[in-house]
């Protein structure tokens, strides 16, 4: 078997420079597709991710002539090259809005509760799952309705979880389902 040499470095979130015994190239995309730029040509390749599977395609490079190219006009010299550059500017600019573009979409943590202690609650979902612990992943252990008060834990909040206090036992619930209930039915 001999000898290999492949080293990969990431410029940017989807931007990639290759290193290797047979010379450089760029590769644009993440799991499940991307585009490699190399002397060989530009390698397209699609798959599954997790499953083995994709679909690879090599579009071979510009057809070497037999022409002298150090005679030839720099039109001629720079067409391939131009457009595999128009292409690569194309898929940076769309990658980089894809990235940008989520980061700006994603919502925004409600506003944390007031500091103060709070004693009572009313909640404001139509049914609001009571949990073991503050996270999605823990069991319900009751589910309270909308409307109804219940009073707060004011010194234990987690992660915008609220431990709420059910009578004989404790539960918590998310944060931005619950509201201070109003002084009238405090």
């Amino acid at each position: 078997m001999g000898f290999r040499f492949r080293r990969s470095l990431s410029i940017i979130p989807g931007l990639k420079l290759n290193l290797s015994k047979s010379g450089i190239s760029t590769s644009m995309g993440g799991r499940g597709a991307f585009i490699n730029f190399s002397r060989r040509g530009i390698r397209t390749t699609l798959g599954l991710p997790g499953t083995g599977l994709s679909y690879s395609t090599l579009s071979s490079p510009i057809a070497q002539s037999s022409v002298d190219l150090t005679h030839a006009s720099d039109e001629a010299k720079g067409g391939g090259i131009g457009w595999a550059i128009l292409i690569f500017v194309a898929l940076g600019a769309v990658l980089l809005g894809s990235i940008f573009g989520n980061s700006l979409k994603k919502n925004e943590p409600a506003p944390p509760m007031a500091r103060h202690a709070v004693d009572r609650l009313i909640v404001t979902a139509n049914v609001l799952n009571c949990r073991f612990g503050p996270g999605t992943y823990e069991p319900r252990l009751n589910r309270l309705q909308k409307g109804q008060i219940v009073s707060a834990t004011p010194a234990k909040r987690v992660d915008g979880w609220v431990q709420v206090d059910l009578g004989p036992s404790q539960c918590w619930a998310l944060g931005e389902y619950v509201a201070p209930a109003p002084v009238s039915q405090r």
